[in-house]
């Protein structure tokens, strides 16, 4: 089951769940635990969150403020979740992204044969190079926390 087909069924699950009027909402969450309201509003953040970067949203979008002040608040480490592989990254951008990416994570320039290489050949490599070192493609590094987020983590 994709990502997409999960988050539509938790939804489904959590309509069971609220009241029909939504004059009974408040009383509703005053009667839940903790953990209920919390798993409530991951729901609601799966279901409103945009991280998605586009050409047209720019790296300075508004949608894309809100999903890192999340990505801070929750503390996300999307290197749980996600390894820069041939199939999934590496083969799908370009060759000095590959080197770049190479030279990020080993903290070393790349060898000059690896210029060479055929896009699959050098893809593979990449993922060799760089397994065990924790890089992750810039879009999915936990991102410089916010004033916003550093302002709130200081009052609680």
């Amino acid at each position: 089951m994709n990502i997409e087909a999960s988050i539509i069924i938790r939804r489904d699950r959590w309509q069971d769940r609220l009241p029909e009027d939504h004059a009974d909402l408040w009383g509703w969450c005053l009667d839940q635990t903790q953990d209920t309201l919390l798993a409530l509003m991951a729901i609601c953040a799966a279901h409103t969150v945009d991280a998605v970067q586009t050409k047209q949203g720019g790296q300075d979008s508004e949608s894309l403020r809100h999903a890192d002040d999340l990505a801070n608040a929750l503390n996300l480490d999307m290197g749980q979740w996600f390894t820069p592989t041939a199939a999934n990254f590496f083969g799908k951008v370009s060759r000095q992204a590959m080197l770049d990416a190479i030279a990020e994570a080993k903290g070393t320039p790349c060898a000059p044969a690896w210029e060479k290489l055929k896009k699959p050949e050098l893809a593979a490599l990449a993922e060799r190079q760089i397994a065990g070192t924790g890089w992750l493609p810039k879009p999915l590094r936990l991102p410089p926390q916010t004033t916003t987020v550093a302002a709130l983590s200081k009052a609680a």
